[in-house]
């Protein structure tokens, strides 16, 4: 009796909870369905339902690549502070993809490979860590957009990084936010797909973006942050999605350091640490 008690009990939890499940995941769909115009507000409500122990900020927005006087100006600008000769179809260095974080690269392929047509010889693929001068530009301004009050123009190239497939973006994001995020694993898959028909990721360059400090992405409370930039030159636009993951406050993570703090660990091992709890949770 006691067993089959329960059973009940467990099988009713189960369906309350594919209910409610259920109702979350239509309500990401309806708001992602705002995705076309301006994606950042129904976004940070969704992460913010669902955060676990922490703040998030997201941003998800696209940008036109069409330049107008304003914006001509200012790549002539650009172009100058790159040097006398500089041209728009110049070549400037890119870091690779292991550099965008210690996490990413223990967790991507060592050496990217692929099959021939007939099944047989592994061969292995080129890249070129390069990016053109006015493709940088155009990555330069959709940040500083994004984040109004912070002007990204004076940023090396090589805070940039080449990323092979959107799979290897979605796989960067996913590693980070997971242990953050309630039900991530169900409500993810709505926003790539959402993604994916907006900027059309099949026709898109991705690039990674790497913080340093300073910048309004790097700060004390942020925890992990993972800011992609997908470029379609076919349509002109580029979408940038920024997720970090923030303390509650500075405050708080203060707080966190001080109780850490007979351990001996710096600012970046704390945090390490505190995404680790949560890992095993």
């Amino acid at each position: 009796l006691v067993n089959r008690r329960f059973t009940v009990v467990s099988s009713c939890l189960s369906r309350r909870y594919d209910h409610d499940l259920f109702i979350l995941v239509k309500l990401v769909d309806s708001k992602m369905k705002l995705l076309n115009d301006y994606a950042s507000g129904p976004l940070r409500e969704i992460f913010s339902d669902n955060a676990i122990d922490c703040n998030f900020d997201v941003r998800l927005e696209t940008y036109s690549c069409k330049m107008v006087s304003e914006d001509k100006r200012r790549f002539r600008e650009f172009l100058k502070s790159i040097g006398p000769n500089a041209a728009p179809h110049d070549s400037q260095v890119l870091s690779p993809s292991e550099d965008l974080s210690p996490d990413f690269r223990n967790n991507r392929r060592a050496v990217p490979v692929e099959r021939t047509e007939s099944g047989g010889e592994v061969v292995r693929k080129c890249y070129r860590y390069t990016i053109e001068n006015k493709r940088l530009f155009y990555l330069l301004q959709a940040l500083s957009f994004c984040f109004e009050d912070y002007d990204f123009m004076n940023t090396k190239s090589t805070r940039f990084c080449l990323m092979e497939s959107f799979q290897d973006v979605q796989d960067s994001v996913n590693w980070k936010v997971l242990p953050f995020f309630r039900h991530y694993r169900y409500i993810s898959r709505f926003i790539w797909n959402k993604i994916k028909e907006v900027i059309d990721t099949d026709r898109c360059v991705f690039y990674g973006y790497i913080p340093e400090e300073g910048d309004p992405i790097c700060e004390n409370s942020c925890l992990a942050s993972s800011t992609f930039l997908m470029y379609n030159p076919h349509l002109k636009r580029i979408l940038v999605y920024c997720v970090r993951l923030l303390m509650y406050s500075e405050d708080d993570f203060w707080q966190f350091i001080n109780e850490v703090n007979d351990e001996h660990l710096n600012v970046n091992e704390a945090k390490e640490k505190f995404r680790s709890i949560h890992c095993f949770i």
